[in-house]
C-alpha cells in the first residue's frame, strides 16, 4: 500500500504561507448493495511537494471521473491543523469555515482538476511503499 509519495508541485508563493493541507475527496463505491460515502484523504505540503499520511484509499478507489476535464464530484481541502476549510462540489466552493481571505487564497490555488493532477502524477511523483 502507498503510505506517501513526492511531487514536484510547489504551491505559488504569493498565497498564504500555510505549509500544510488536508485534500479529501468522496469516493462511494456504486456496486455495494448499500452504498456509503468516504472520504479519501491526504496530506500535502505545499512548500515541499510531498504527499503524506494517505487515509482510506485502496487501489480501486481513484477520483471520482479523474479522466475527464470536471473530476471530484465532492472534495475538501483544510489547513493541516483544521483552522480553514473550504468544501466544494465540482469547482463551486460550498462551504468555509474559518479566515474568508485565507478560504479565497486556497481557492485561487487548488481547484478539482489540480487535486486530480496531483494524485494521478501529473507533477511527476516518486512512490514510497
Amino acid at each position: 500500500m502507498i503510505k506517501n509519495f513526492q511531487t514536484t508541485f510547489r504551491c505559488p508563493s504569493y498565497t498564504h504561507p500555510i505549509s500544510k493541507v488536508r485534500i479529501s475527496y468522496s469516493w462511494q463505491d456504486k456496486n455495494a448493495e448499500h452504498p456509503q460515502t468516504e472520504w479519501v484523504q491526504w496530506v500535502l505540503d505545499t512548500h515541499s511537494g510531498a504527499v503524506t499520511e494517505i487515509t482510506n484509499w485502496q487501489p480501486d478507489r481513484n477520483i471520482p471521473e479523474w479522466f475527464t476535464d470536471n473530476p471530484c464530484s465532492r472534495w475538501k481541502i483544510e489547513s493541516y491543523d483544521g483552522n480553514i476549510c473550504c468544501q466544494y462540489t465540482k469547482d463551486i466552493c460550498t462551504k468555509t469555515e474559518g479566515d474568508p481571505i485565507y478560504c479565497t487564497q486556497l481557492s485561487t490555488v487548488f481547484h478539482n482538476v489540480l487535486i486530480r493532477d496531483i494524485w494521478i502524477g501529473k507533477y511527476g511523483y516518486v512512490v514510497e511503499r
